[in-house]
């Protein structure tokens, strides 16, 4: 049967605003729904064997902001109980909507890596100043971040193209 409120929950999720603290970015079109499409974007070119269900929980990891909203990464990075709570209430969200996927290790390892690798490709796409602090904690993150070693390695060519002003030498 299909599930008219999965459905219009998901879609509605789309349009969730990320990074909206920046200010200057709420006009841009970054949203969940971009961010998500971009995330499986990355995962089905450095991984095209992933499994149905790291590929579901990719496009879908960020329905529950609907409900939540978009905490950034930053406040659940420097606050520990924060991340805790705010991951209980993911997770309540996403049972309720039966998009509470079970993956194995290797395949959580490849969600961390698309979701926060698709962030940090963000702020280098189109550089602004409020960008720079969030660049600086995702390489932080992905430098001790255990990703799977295609992702690494495109993730160390593209930072090698990054001249050191934070702009792509490319364009």
């Amino acid at each position: 049967m299909i599930d008219s409120k999965f459905i219009d929950s998901v879609r509605k999720a789309g349009k969730i605003v990320r990074c909206h603290t920046l200010g200057e970015d709420t006009d841009k079109g970054y949203n969940v729904g971009n961010h998500c499409y971009n995330a499986l974007s990355l995962l089905l070119v450095l991984n095209p064997s992933a499994s149905i269900n790291l590929i579901k929980t990719v496009l879908w990891h960020d329905t529950s902001e609907l409900w939540l909203g978009d905490m950034p990464a930053t406040a659940k990075w420097n606050n520990p109980d924060l991340k805790q709570a705010y991951a209980e209430a993911e997770k309540k969200i996403d049972k309720s909507l039966g998009i509470d996927y079970q993956l194995n290790d290797q395949e959580i390892l490849w969600m961390k890596t698309v979701d926060i690798m698709e962030l940090w490709l963000w702020t280098i796409e189109d550089p602004h100043h409020s960008r720079q602090s969030i660049r600086n904690e995702c390489e932080r993150y992905m430098d001790t971040l255990n990703m799977p070693s295609v992702a690494r390695v495109f993730y160390n060519r593209v930072r090698g193209e990054i001249s050191t002003d934070g702009s792509n030498e490319n364009e």
